[in-house]
């Protein structure tokens, strides 16, 4: 169900946004279906869940933020 939502989400900010900056969102799926599970199916979070979700974060940053070009 979670990844349903998110795909809609993906092909309508594809028809808005630059392809190249709308593919860096598909790397949060994880991340809303272990909050979808938490919220809705009262899933435990655990700290390598959590650990987790900071890692995507951290590379989705590394990932997304542009280099000064010298």
């Amino acid at each position: 169900m979670v990844s349903s939502i998110c795909f809609l989400l993906w092909y309508y900010a594809l028809s808005r946004v630059n392809s190249t900056k709308v593919s860096v969102s598909l790397l949060f799926v994880p991340v809303f279906a272990l909050l979808f599970g938490w919220l809705q199916l009262d899933e435990a979070l655990t700290v390598g869940l959590i650990i987790g979700v900071i890692l995507i974060k951290v590379g989705v940053i590394l990932v997304t933020v542009e280099k000064e070009e010298n």
